[in-house]
């Protein structure tokens, strides 16, 4: 298994990330997205020089709505709509994380860890969301 690094080269966003929409087109959502995802490429983009293989970590400040842990937002819905948006055939690892403080944005090389990191953390969920639709 290949095990990557972080990328190290932060940026601090001037806009909060945005959340994945799927409602119709023109929706608010989806234009907030849109807006979001031109101004995050030209951040991306001078990050992303050269042919890749890239690694891509976006850091999504949870102030003023919930705990990291709770409150939905998954991660996923954030980095869906950028790393689709940025290509991603570009990508061997992609990282993000909620966190207290400023949204950031980080991108460069994929670079192998030198070593497999051991676990630093294990976590049991004691709830779920049932599933009822069907397969």
């Amino acid at each position: 298994m290949t095990v990557y690094r972080r990328p190290p080269a932060r940026v601090m966003l001037e806009m909060a990330p945005r959340l994945a929409s799927w409602d119709r087109v023109g929706a608010p959502g989806q234009l907030a997205l849109a807006k979001f995802l031109d101004y995050a490429d030209g951040v991306a983009a001078p990050l992303l020089v050269g042919d890749g293989p890239f690694a891509l970590e976006l850091s999504v400040a949870a102030d003023g709505w919930a705990a990291p842990d709770r409150g939905g937002r998954d991660l996923d819905n954030y980095l869906f709509p950028l790393v689709n948006r940025l290509g991603p055939q570009r990508f061997a690892a992609v990282f993000g994380r909620k966190t207290q403080g400023g949204s950031w944005l980080a991108a460069g090389p994929a670079l192998c860890a030198p070593t497999p990191v051991p676990s630093l953390f294990a976590v049991s969920t004691t709830t779920s969301t049932p599933y009822s639709a069907p397969m």
